[in-house]
This record gives C-alpha cells, sequence and structure tokens, in this order.
C-alpha cells in the first residue's frame, strides 16, 4: 500500500518546520506532498527542504476548496491511499505503519484524533481503535475510491 500524505499549509511557520521534518524523518515508503494556500510567511523554497513535493493552486482556495484540489493531485497518481494532514498535528514516528493497520483492518475512511477530547462520545473501541459514527477528524485517510466519490460530491453540491 503506497500512500500519499498531503499537507496543506496556512502560515504558521515554525510549528510548520516542525511538523513537516517529523513527517519526513518518518515518511517511509510514503509520499510527502505539500500543498501550499499561499502563505506568506514561507517560500515554496523554504517548504520544499521537507517534503518531496511542494505546489501551489493557481489561485487561493481556502481549506474546502483545497482538499479538492489535493485529491485532484493525488488521483493523478498512482498512489493506493491519500492522508490528509494540518501543518500544526504531531505524529508517532510509527504512524504510517498505524494508518496502513487500520486500513488494512477496516478498509474504510479512518479519521484520527490527536487529543483525548476528540474521543469522547466512543460508539465502540476495537482494541486502541476508537470507532465512531463521525467525520472527520484532524487527519483523514481515504482510499481512491473514496477520494472520487468525495471530489464527485463535492463537485455537484459545491464548495463552501
Amino acid at each position: 500500500m503506497k500512500i500519499w500524505t498531503s499537507v496543506a499549509t496556512w502560515n504558521r511557520k515554525k510549528i510548520t518546520e516542525i511538523v513537516l521534518k517529523q513527517l519526513y524523518n518518518h515518511k517511509q515508503d510514503s509520499f510527502l506532498h505539500v500543498s501550499d494556500d499561499y502563505s506568506t510567511e514561507f517560500s515554496l523554497d523554504d517548504l520544499s527542504k521537507y517534503c518531496d513535493l511542494v505546489e501551489r493552486p493557481s489561485k487561493k482556495l481556502g481549506i474546502h476548496a483545497m482538499r479538492c484540489w489535493e485529491i485532484e493531485q493525488f488521483l493523478k497518481t498512482d498512489y493506493d491511499l491519500i492522508y490528509f494532514t494540518d501543518n500544526d498535528a504531531f505524529h508517532d514516528p510509527s504512524y504510517i505503519d498505524r494508518l496502513k493497520d487500520v486500513y488494512s483492518r477496516y478498509k474504510m475512511p479512518v479519521s484520527l484524533y490527536n487529543t483525548r477530547w476528540h474521543v469522547m462520545n466512543t460508539v465502540r473501541e476495537d482494541g486502541d481503535v476508537v470507532i465512531r459514527t463521525t467525520m472527520p477528524g484532524i487527519s483523514q485517510l481515504y482510499d481512491r475510491k473514496m477520494a472520487t466519490y468525495v471530489l464527485n460530491t463535492v463537485k455537484q453540491i459545491g464548495v463552501p
């Protein structure tokens, strides 16, 4: 399973550098893609130090349209899964193994939460995985089928 890790950036230079360094150091066989929505605190060259590829869309998009743009970039590749995360989310060194394990077990979209507050109202626990009926979390993992579905649905209803 090949994972395309996509990080959208909006300023916050110091935390972004820490997060991207951490993701890059532990990316294993994933591809680290940074999507910058015209941040003013750093250049594309600054960001390129911490990823495999950094890109900007043709115009400033905002969070919702930016996620759609990231899906479009992912669907042009041969990667199996896209993992969205934010430029302020810290990851355990084994996050790639964890994503592959959870996806292999459930074959469905995965949302990760990085605080205890996010996991209140638990529906069911399966070992150390909390299953909830709501989405999304701070980070999301989609397969190609779900990414295509999300993109097509958003195009039908429009992006806020």
